[in-house]
């Protein structure tokens, strides 16, 4: 029998991120079609199958957010920008231009969508970038509905999409942004954001521009075996003030253990701060191509994102879950990585 445990001590003190600033396997040098370039069991892309979502098309009936720990984490918390894939920038210019031979990063498909990326207010997990690995530039492509219906978009190369000329395949200027590597505030700079395991990469447009910001994500302490270990990483503006980590179970009793064998997964709450929300709907905004159960039930401990939802959600902010099993404990210089923070 598993049990889904929560200390307050560990969730609290040691594991609450506020204001911190995640679809599939990375882009390697050697790129591989069907693949980010280097992950040697990225699945091809299925038919898709299904009811229709919100990008027009039907949805995958077996694709969606790929959160298997990888050591990087891919997030889009930005608020006027669209879904988004990276490449590597052309080094040596200023020009939004890329030479890469690699496809576009992330290439799995996101939750209900028949094309890749990562979404507004989600998070994905990918291998070591080693391409971009010291990059303090990325071209990022903005995925929006007129980005969805390029012929080739989910085929082919960087270089083939990543360019501003009209004529091919290229996405134009306003699809295609050179955006710098910034360093969240508070910080000290990761050398190789995009190799050092552990990297959370934030895309952010907020206060100083459209920015990928990078900074130290580590595991939570583990607890007893069996236990969901949580940390949080607040990534709403603004964000939660004197945030208390509680889960709630039936007619909302906070018990210290709960059975995971047969579980109401329709009582089961987290609330953070003035955020409340269900663990059935975090699922759902983190990989619901995994059952439920099995999502929250896997051994490793997790981060818990905390988004501003996208337009058109139901409450102002929303939850990602990220399985962090095989992450660091701590973070490069020292530090774990769970104290408080400013806006990131």
């Amino acid at each position: 029998m598993r049990a889904l445990s929560w200390f307050m001590s560990l969730s609290l003190s040691a594991a609450t991120l506020s204001g911190f600033a995640a679809c599939s396997p990375a882009d390697m040098i050697d790129p591989r079609p069907g693949s980010d370039g280097g992950t040697r069991d990225a699945a091809p892309p299925t038919t898709p199958t299904g009811s229709s979502d919100a990008d027009g098309g039907p949805a995958p009936e077996n694709k969606g957010l790929s959160l298997a720990p990888r050591g990087i984490v891919l997030a889009n918390a930005t608020r006027s920008f669209a879904a988004f894939r990276l490449c590597k920038a052309r080094p040596g210019t200023a020009t939004a231009l890329s030479l890469s031979a690699s496809q576009p990063i992330p290439t799995t498909l996101m939750p209900r969508a028949n094309v890749s990326g990562v979404d507004v207010a989600s998070a994905v997990t990918v291998d070591p970038l080693l391409e971009l690995d010291s990059d303090t530039e990325v071209i990022v492509l903005k995925i929006d509905e007129t980005t969805k219906t390029e012929p080739g978009l989910e085929t082919s190369a960087c270089r083939q999409l990543a360019c501003v000329q009209s004529g091919g395949q290229c996405l134009g200027p306003e699809r295609v942004r050179r955006v710098r590597v910034a360093t969240r505030a508070g910080e000290a700079p990761i050398d190789r954001p995009f190799t050092t395991q552990g990297t959370l990469l934030v895309l952010r447009d907020d206060g100083s521009g459209l920015r990928l910001e990078a900074s130290h994500i580590v595991a939570p302490p583990p607890g007893h075996v069996g236990d969901l270990d949580v940390a949080v990483r607040d990534l709403s503006l603004p964000p939660e003030k004197d945030p208390e980590l509680r889960l709630s179970g039936p007619a909302g009793k906070h018990p210290t253990s709960l059975d995971l064998t047969n579980p109401d997964w329709t009582s089961l709450r987290i609330t953070y701060g003035a955020h409340s929300e269900l663990l059935s709907t975090i699922h759902e905004s983190s990989d619901p191509r995994r059952p439920l159960a099995a999502y929250f039930a896997a051994e490793g401990p997790y981060v818990f994102l905390l988004f501003d939802a996208p337009p058109g959600a139901t409450t102002p902010k929303r939850f990602v879950a990220v399985p962090m099993e095989g992450f660091p404990k701590e973070a490069p210089n020292g530090d774990a990585g769970l104290s408080d923070g400013g806006p990131g």
